[in-house]
């Protein structure tokens, strides 16, 4: 089962990948664009009549009281096809795809070029499965250890096993991150039901035919979301102890390295500790590192924490919802929770912000069907 003509496989040059699936900074990708709530009228609000008309013509009815209004709008909102949310690739806007030959070091070129962090690789017997940055740090932990965790030996031998490891051997090396399919025709809906229920945290997204349409990932739900965060949440100006964002449960404790860590070894907390990033600190927050840093600090030789961390995102409990929405829609996969003195306290992710938007949301199913695809 092919793939669509419009790819980027590794070692090309051109056309760049501008429709990467998983952006660093999702405001620059335009994978949400066809959608009407990529560009919200202005002042940022929509009301639910407009919501209801966005996908078929509109019909006049007798006048709903706000919870109705509110209930239709939802529904509107999360029973839309991913064929509605997702633009196919283009010529213009390809998906980046590795090969079943090419090597790791093929595709830490690749994540670092295009700044993305899954990569569909193709088979030679058609079927499609996912380079993750996540088995990759993984695969890389593992082969620290192997040298009893030294870290100059380490620094000395990676890019020659990079150079000698083929994808398919990375696949899923982590055990966390399966290569799990969908139709286009699955409903926004079912599509957080999958997010809620496997451990994938992006998607391949297939046709009618079976082939590869697209990626979807946890960033672009949440920028899909997020342009209708009025219906979702009717107080988004409210601040995140106003709205009770943590629900009276424990936050997630928060991991921290040292500036002055070597990479590796933060990277081998990380697996240790199951997570996917932790702050930089020096007795304020300084930065965020962890699977995103991995192709950029091992191909530019940032050997130590500071030298390849990022800037932090970070929000207090008063700022408003939106705007940590925003942030996490458009800037960061995480944003840290600091205290009124910047000492970091909690990470909020992604994959929070969505559970949180939609934890009172119940929406009865629409016309679009969930289905199991295949690649």
């Amino acid at each position: 089962m092919g793939n669509t003509a419009s790819t980027v496989t590794a070692g090309a040059a051109e056309p760049a990948c501008k429709l990467g699936s998983t952006q660093d900074i999702p405001g620059a990708n335009p994978l949400l664009a066809r959608t009407a709530f990529a560009t919200p009228p202005p002042g940022g609000k929509q009301s639910p009549a407009s919501l209801v008309s966005l996908h078929g013509d509109r019909v006049d009815t007798p006048a709903l009281t706000p919870a109705a209004a509110r209930q239709q709008a939802l529904e509107c909102i999360l029973n839309v096809p991913l064929v509605d949310v997702v633009p196919a690739q283009s010529p213009d806007a390809p998906l980046c795809m590795l090969k079943e030959h090419d090597v790791v070091l093929d595709a830490l070129r690749t994540f670092d070029r295009h700044n993305i962090s899954s990569i569909p690789i193709r088979f030679d017997d058609g079927h499609n499965a996912l380079v993750d940055v996540n088995d990759l740090m993984a695969f890389f932990v593992a082969e620290f250890r192997k040298l009893g965790e030294k870290v100059d030996a380490f620094t000395s031998s990676w890019r020659r096993v990079a150079e000698s490891t083929p994808c398919r051997a990375v696949v899923n090396f982590s055990g966390g991150n399966p290569t799990v399919t969908v139709p286009h025709s699955l409903s926004v809906s079912d599509l957080i039901d999958h997010f809620a229920t496997t451990r994938a945290y992006r998607f391949l997204v297939l046709d009618e035919s079976g082939r590869l349409y697209q990626v979807i990932t946890q960033t672009n739900l949440l920028h899909y979301l997020s342009g209708a965060l009025p219906t979702l949440f009717p107080t988004p100006s409210q601040s995140l102890a106003q709205v009770d964002f943590f629900g009276g449960t424990a936050p997630r404790p928060l991991r921290t390295v040292d500036a002055t860590t070597p990479a590796i070894v933060a990277w081998a907390q990380c697996v240790d500790w199951k997570v996917h990033r932790v702050a930089v600190t020096g007795g304020s927050i300084v930065g965020s590192f962890g699977t995103w840093n991995l192709a950029s600090a091992l191909l530019h030789g940032k050997v130590v924490v500071r030298d390849a961390a990022r800037a932090a995102v970070t929000v207090d409990l008063d700022d408003q919802l939106e705007t940590v929405v925003h942030r996490l829609a458009t800037e960061a996969r995480e944003v840290f929770l600091v205290d009124d003195g910047g000492v970091p306290l909690h990470v909020i992710t992604q994959g929070d912000c969505i559970r949180f938007l939609l934890r009172d949301v119940v929406v009865r199913p629409g016309d679009a069907k969930a289905g199991a695809g295949g690649a």
